[in-house]
């Protein structure tokens, strides 16, 4: 019994040490300040990866931090502060479907939680906006932020699926 609860303790430990190295790894990302558009794709490829090797709970875990990363880095302007609600929650949807969705083909695998992650961080981000009622150039500096959600995640959502059956390969 104790050899059992020793592997399992040994299983967690590993899990968590992963998925603090993939905190790090997204941290490094968005502390390297590449465009949004690299950062977004390989923060997204990440959550998709920490998904199918860690699980869900992980990959989740990492969508809460990984906004906050960006703030503390300087990567996401401190005027972001308050749509980091709304990212949080477009991350997680895109996690949750497609955690739902995995068995399905990969055009829905791809698709459908970029889509969704996509509508959530534009609509709620720009109602964010709105109330926040910011100058106008701090509307230019947002907006296009919220709207190249989709076109991060979709090829972020790929690289997590290659990266993950490349390393099954192995």
């Amino acid at each position: 019994m104790r050899n059992m609860e020793n592997k399992s303790a040994n299983s967690n430990t590993k899990r968590l040490a992963f998925t603090g190295v993939m905190l790090a790894v997204i941290l490094a990302m968005q502390a390297a300040n590449l465009p949004n558009l690299i950062t977004g794709v390989f923060v997204n490829a990440i959550y998709i990866f920490v998904d199918i090797y860690a699980g869900r709970r992980d990959s989740l875990l990492l969508c809460f931090l990984g906004p906050f990363g960006g703030i503390l880095s300087g990567h996401m302007a401190p005027f972001m502060l308050p749509i980091v609600p709304v990212i949080i929650i477009g991350n997680m949807v895109l996690v949750f479907l497609y955690d739902k969705l995995k068995a399905k083909t990969l055009f829905y695998k791809l698709v459908i939680p970029s889509l969704v992650k996509a509508v959530i961080i534009g609509a709620f981000g720009y109602l964010a906006i709105v109330c926040i009622s910011p100058s106008e150039t701090t509307n230019w500096l947002l907006l296009p932020v919220l709207g190249i959600q989709f076109f991060t995640a979709v090829p972020g959502i790929w690289i997590g699926l290659r990266l993950s059956s490349r390393l099954k390969a192995a």
